[in-house]
């Protein structure tokens, strides 16, 4: 405040004294000050505005490391709830004996989807929010261009691509959970193959660069060495899987089929590009749907208990 006082005190110096002294009246003086008010009020948003205003859900997690399969928490399936729990490590299950295997296994894995599911949807809610704001302030620019770039691919961002606001929210709708689980089931063998074990990777990513956390998961003929990704927990795998989905060009079908079509034994038949194996692997999704009836699971939501609104993303 001392620098703008004496700021102002040397212009008075500088400037000549007005012949006339005119004094304005009172509603002019109001006026002007609250022009002022509303040339400055754009740009106090913008360098010190945030992001207090939106209400979103936020749910109580737990996170829990499993020293055995009984630690797994138990599904409500009479409320179709699932209490948020992120397991930071999964135990063996292989000798269990096939039902209780797949049980503990659905348990592990259905809280992760639907937080995961949760975390989107208050983005999207969000950004949806900002973008209908005349003055956005820096922090929800900010925002905004962070989830844009987390669903832009890397061959987009290589070469200068721009997603839209209506491509974004197309890549950020979501799937039924028995898509994920079935694909789940499938690539980890039901929580039992060497590579979940090793490195928590669900659902069989690949791994294309050096930088990242990988596994190294076999070598074909040729001496071609395939490595997967690997995760700190089932959580991030499941947040990678989800984005995956959501930017590769290969699953730009699928994406564009569940705009409208949110049946999982149709959906799969847009995921030929998921697998080498291509239309056997729809097929054996489909098996895995049905023989399970994992389309059960796609009205299972969070525990309400363990969810509050919260005024700050």
């Amino acid at each position: 405040m001392g620098f703008f006082k004496n700021f102002f005190a040397k212009i008075g110096e500088i400037l000549p004294e007005p012949e006339h002294k005119t004094h304005l009246p009172w509603w002019s003086l109001i006026a002007i000050i609250l022009t002022l008010f509303a040339l400055a009020a754009p740009a106090y948003l913008y360098w010190f505005g945030g992001l207090k205003s939106f209400d979103v859900l936020k749910a109580d997690i737990e996170y829990r490391s499993l020293g055995d399969h009984t630690e797994i928490e138990e599904l409500n399936y009479t409320a179709k709830t699932v209490k948020p729990v992120l397991y930071l490590n999964s135990p063996d299950l292989k000798d269990l004996n096939v039902t209780d295997r797949k049980d503990r296994f659905i348990a592990m894995l259905l809280p992760s989807i639907l937080l995961t599911k949760l975390e989107t949807q208050n983005k999207l809610a969000v950004i949806e929010k900002i973008m209908k704001k005349r003055y956005p302030s820096r922090k929800e620019r900010q925002f905004v261009r962070n989830v844009f770039n987390e669903y832009t691919s890397d061959n987009e961002r290589r070469n200068k691509t721009e997603i839209t606001f209506e491509e974004l929210k197309k890549r950020m709708l979501l799937h039924p959970n028995s898509v994920a689980l079935a694909q789940a089931a499938l690539e980890s063998g039901w929580g039992t193959s060497h590579t979940f074990l090793q490195s928590n990777n669900l659902f069989g990513v690949w791994s294309f660069k050096t930088s990242e956390p990988r596994h190294h998961s076999q070598t074909r003929p040729g001496g071609f060495k395939v490595y997967v990704r690997k995760y700190d927990s089932i959580y991030a795998s499941v947040r990678d899987y989800f984005n995956v989905i959501a930017v590769s060009r290969a699953f730009d079908d699928f994406r564009n089929a569940r705009m409208d079509d949110n049946d999982s034994k149709s959906l799969v038949g847009y995921l030929l590009f998921y697998s080498e194996q291509r239309k056997e692997y729809i097929g054996k999704l489909r098996n895995v749907i049905n023989h399970n009836d994992l389309q059960e699971f796609d009205d299972f939501q969070i525990d309400s208990r363990y969810l509050q609104t919260d005024k700050e993303f």
